[in-house]
């Protein structure tokens, strides 16, 4: 997906260019500020600025909370872990998200999720950067492929070793019982504290979809009543 944070900068600038030719269109010409025009702007911003997710709309999906109880955790991971969470989904999978610890630190390196079938063939790798983690917070990483319900296993580990302190939050105790979880191929007897990402209703689709529905109306209200910051 489209980076927020480029986004976000390409916005910045478009925003600021903006701003700078109506100042002068208002120096110059003693145009007056007119609701019509900086309206269509704001939209057309909105526009931008949803563009991946519109991009997305026919992928939906939502979390299963499994809302398992972390307990432990497991040793730092490194380029060399191996670790596997097995998975059973009775909907079509798209990602999964794992609460880490970071231990207050900033995790500065790359960590591929794996995606293997039931016979832990890999399926694919995807790469999540770093400092998209938060301490005690679920990581997200969907995968480039939807895959049909059934079984799986799912591992992390770092791209290249690092200094990096990152952790992943582990159960008590085998809490989610259609899986384990395996540290250098043997059943530790506890699970990941994980959650899975299945198809579903699109809740941030179906948010933007209503934010600029409600924006047109009103600019549509403002187009036809040709409002100005200022009278004529």
């Amino acid at each position: 997906m489209f980076d927020w944070r480029v986004k976000l900068e390409v916005l910045t600038v478009i925003w600021f260019v903006y701003i700078c030719i109506m100042i002068f269109g208002i120096l110059r010409e003693k145009n007056k500020l007119n609701l019509k025009c900086i309206g269509t702007v704001i939209l057309t911003l909105l526009l931008i600025g949803s563009a991946d997710i519109i991009k997305d709309m026919d992928r939906t999906y939502e979390t299963t909370n499994l809302n398992l109880n972390a307990s432990g955790l497991t040793d730092i991971i490194k380029s060399d872990s191996d670790m596997l969470q097995k998975i059973n989904t009775d909907k079509n999978l798209q990602g999964v998200s794992v609460r880490f610890a970071t231990y207050s630190t900033e995790i500065k390196g790359k960590y591929i999720f794996t995606l293997y079938d039931a016979d832990k063939n890999p399926l694919e790798n995807v790469e999540v950067r770093g400092r998209d983690f938060a301490d005690n917070e679920y990581g997200i990483a969907m995968f480039n492929n939807i895959y049909p319900k059934g079984e799986y296993y799912f591992g992390i580990a770092a791209q290249d070793n690092n200094d990096d302190t990152l952790s992943a939050w582990t159960t008590g105790g085998n809490d989610y019982k259609d899986g384990a979880f395996y540290n250098n191929g043997i059943d530790t007897g506890v699970d990941l504290d994980f959650n899975i990402i299945v198809d579903g209703p699109n809740t941030k689709v179906i948010a933007m979809i209503i934010v600029l529905v409600f924006y047109l109306l009103v600019l549509m209200v403002i187009w036809h009543n040709n409002i100005r910051f200022y009278p004529e």
